[in-house]
């Protein structure tokens, strides 16, 4: 990237029909370069070596594994995971995960020199196969995860796969072997699919373990349900919340055709041809076989009691998420158990209008509550309030007399109390996949620390609206803004505008 450089001349006093009446500068009269990005940074200089920062304004970091990106930041570049931001500077992490998902651009690609550990190292169960020169190279780094060599690769030690393809992954290799797949068709859906859609089942279907990364409103859902009626086969879908569970319940009932839908949960437990269950549930199919499985909000997977599910029997996998962050540092496990992640480009479905990007307003403020009335005085139209707090929330729903909705509530409770009031006080049960493509407003007053994840999933609930001229506002202490800032990181490397009034 580099400034766009426009000749200027700089007069001591104005002449002439000029670009500008007048220029306050301490330089003396004489030919000058400007370079400047557009619309609002320009700067003036005789100084040959100025050029160098024209051209790069950017300082680019090798570090082992990854490297870290420094940049003013008044300058429009990014790459990867923000991971510390000043007035006058941010710094990126870019690295093998940033580069899966999509968050280094075209043009800086050739800055980052990432390369895979190995090639042709990939693991077939307990099995894994590569040249002999790398598996040589494995066997002496990873030691530790190795039975024996074999004549057709090395063994892995029993229990020791998951983390081996972990390691392998910070490796930068994904170990997965494309396994092309076959569709069957005896199902049928009306569902039909948009070309990015259609280039994503094409994208599946030559390789079988994906992970869909598409942001929050780009139809995941019922991309998954199309793809299970092309498969014809027994499916288990897993689903992070009750909530979900039902959601997923319904629209297979109401656009698959052919199959046997069931759920298997605390609420309900009735095995299909396609089967809807939660990640605490899903331990009972733990000997069963599928042709499919299901990972909805597959960020979830990598916790200690989840990531068993990963080593059920399926011959094929799909992961959705539009979120692929974790706070305790195990992304690298949502590839790991996931699969080959497509989907990663937002701008180009921003660009489409497939998807909106809402403007996002932090409010510095001492007074919440305050806050909140004077914002609320401001908005029109369906309103989300979101607040984790379920005391604090009760004393909102009080003092507002806006209802407040939270974990005791069944989905068909949640739903009917979002359609008869236009504004609503939600807990955390709103963060992941509740389409309400209405709502036109978001106001987070209580929130989940620094969660980058939870930051972006609640922006997501705007990206469904079928409407323009969306809102996010987020009321922050100072202290909640110098401690939990970090929260909004994950809308700077998506370019989010952020914004930051006092009230």
């Amino acid at each position: 990237m580099s400034f766009i450089k426009s000749p200027r001349t700089v007069f001591a006093e104005k002449k002439g029909n000029r670009l500008y009446s007048k220029v306050r500068t301490p330089l003396k009269p004489g030919e000058y370069t400007e370079y400047y990005y557009p619309p609002d940074t320009c700067i003036l200089s005789r100084d040959d070596s100025w050029k160098c920062f024209a051209e790069k304004p950017y300082l680019v970091i090798p570090s082992e594994g990854h490297y870290l990106l420094v940049v003013p930041s008044w300058v429009p570049v990014r790459a990867g995971f923000l991971v510390y931001q000043s007035p006058g500077w941010r710094v990126y992490r870019v690295d093998f995960y940033a580069y899966w998902a999509g968050l280094i651009p075209e043009e800086l690609r050739g800055e980052f020199k990432l390369e895979p550990t190995f090639k042709t190292i990939r693991v077939y169960g307990r099995l894994v196969t590569g040249s002999p020169e790398e598996l040589d190279r494995l066997w002496d780094r990873l030691r530790g995860h190795l039975l024996r060599r074999e004549e057709e690769g090395i063994r892995v030690k029993r229990g020791h796969v998951f983390p081996l393809m972990v390691e392998l992954v910070k490796m930068g290799v994904l170990p997965f072997t494309p396994t092309p797949v076959r569709f069957r068709d005896v199902w049928k859906t009306d569902i039909v699919l948009r070309d990015y859609q259609e280039e994503a089942l094409t994208f599946f279907q030559e390789r079988g373990n994906v992970v869909v990364l598409w942001p929050p409103g780009a139809g995941k859902t019922y991309f998954a349900v199309h793809l299970i009626a092309r498969l014809s086969g027994k499916t288990l879908i897993v689903t992070p919340t009750l909530s979900l569970a039902d959601q997923w319940y319904r629209v297979l009932k109401e656009h698959l055709f052919g199959a046997r839908v069931g759920a298997w949960h605390e609420s309900m437990k009735v095995e299909g041809d396609v089967t809807v269950t939660t990640y605490q549930s899903a331990p009972y199919f733990r000997d069963r076989g599928f042709e499919l499985i299901v990972l909805d909000e597959c960020q979830h997977l990598p916790s200690n009691v989840f990531s068993q599910i990963a080593g059920f029997k399926t011959k094929y996998r799909l992961g959705l998420t539009a979120s692929p962050y974790r706070e305790d540092g195990r992304e690298a496990l949502i590839y790991a158990l996931c699969g080959f992640p497509y989907g990663a480009n937002w701008h180009e479905l921003v660009e489409r209008e497939v998807v909106r990007k809402p403007t996002v307003t932090v409010v510095r403020t001492w007074n919440k509550y305050s806050a909140l009335k004077q914002v609320l005085g401001m908005l029109k139209g369906p309103t989300l309030i979101f607040c984790d707090s379920i005391g604090l929330g009760k004393a909102l729903e009080r003092e507002l007399g806006i209802p407040f909705v939270y974990g005791e509530h069944s989905l068909r409770e949640r739903l009917k109390v979002v359609e008869e009031n236009e504004r609503v006080i939600c807990s955390r049960i709103f963060d992941e996949g509740m389409d309400l493509p209405d709502i036109r407003n978001v106001v987070e007053v209580d929130f989940l620390g620094g969660s980058r994840r939870q930051s972006l999933q609640r922006v997501g609930r705007l990206m469904h609206s079928r409407y323009r001229g969306l809102k996010h506002y987020i009321l922050m202490t100072p202290e909640e803004l110098e401690r939990y800032g970090k929260r909004l990181y994950s809308l700077y490397e998506r370019d989010f505008t952020v914004k930051f009034i006092e009230a």
